[in-house]
This record gives C-alpha cells, structure tokens and sequence, in this order.
C-alpha cells in the first residue's frame, strides 16, 4: 500500500474510497469563492496563468505570490497548496470565472479529438498523461512538460521520419548481365 500499511481488505477498501487530496484542492477552491464573496475580484492571479512557467522568473510559477494557492495562503487563509484549475477564474471573476475556464478546457480538448496532425498529437498526450494532475493542481503544471513536450517530441518524430527515409527497402537495380 503507498503509505505502508498491510495489505488486508480493509485498508484496499479504505484506498479506494477516501481520497485524501481531495480535501485539499476543494479547500483551497472554497477558499478562493470566500475571498470573492468577501473581498471581490483580483486579477494578479491571472499573471501567473499567463506568464508563469513559461517566462522563467521568481515572480512566476507554483512559490510565487501570483500562484492562486500561495495568494490565498499569505491573504486569506493557510493551506497547503493546489487547488482546483478554476479556483483562478473564481478568484478573478467569480462564478463566471469558473464557467470560462470550464468552457475553455472543453473547447481545447473537443479541438484535440477532431483535429490530426503532429502539434495535435503532442497535445493530446500530453493533456492526457497530466489531466488528473492539471484538474486538481492548476494550469500551471502544463508548463515544464509543455516545453519538455514541445522541445523533444517534434524532434523524435522528425528523426523518426527521416530514419525510416533512410532505411527504406531499394528494389536491386538489374544490370546487363543478369
């Protein structure tokens, strides 16, 4: 078992139905509507969403004080971190803020199932590999393995690709004597 206990019946029963992580990200997600009930909208959220990770930076990524976990931390109430992907949107424009992010992952993800092609295909896995992770913890975790995905993946295909040229079976020229 992950944290070491026997294997008996119960403790499989109790890892399948209790969830610990869960009350962490719907805390942090509570915590953010609260804020929005009681203070109202703040945008520096946002900054994080949009530059974080992807500009590297100590005023980006998970630790900053744009991160919506850490925000609420130092602003509101503790808590250990993570939170649900719309707790941003909730923090910057409330209910609807929630709906946006909602509706924008569904665009992202119905586009990957209709559309083919290599960008596609790195996209696909990668938001399927990370979906659970990206749900539960944020946008932000896209950012490593979105470079990671974007730097090596194009490159294998294309060695990929140019090997098999390489490679490919010739049919024997004939000459005159045979």
């Amino acid at each position: 078992m992950r944290g070491g206990e026997d294997l008996a019946i119960e403790n499989i029963l109790f890892e399948f139905y209790a969830q610990r992580t869960v009350c962490d990200v719907l805390y942090v997600f509570l915590c953010s509507t609260e804020y929005y009930l009681q203070h109202g909208s703040t945008y520096s959220v946002l900054y994080n969403f949009l530059f974080g990770g992807f500009i590297p930076s100590e005023y980006y990524g998970l630790r900053s004080e744009y991160s919506f976990g850490t925000f609420l931390h130092n602003h509101f109430a503790p808590n250990v971190g993570g939170g649900l992907f719309f707790s941003e949107g909730m923090l910057a424009f409330g209910g609807i803020g929630v709906l946006i992010y909602l509706y924008l992952l569904a665009i992202f993800i119905k586009y990957l199932f209709t559309h083919k092609g290599t960008l596609q295909t790195c996209w696909f896995l990668l938001m399927m590999i990370m979906m659970c992770r990206i749900i539960w913890y944020g946008m932000l975790y896209l950012a490593k393995p979105f470079l990671f995905f974007f730097i090596t993946i194009p490159l294998l295909i294309h060695y990929l690709k140019n090997s098999r040229k390489k490679y490919q079976y010739r049919k024997p020229v004939r000459s005159f004597l045979s």
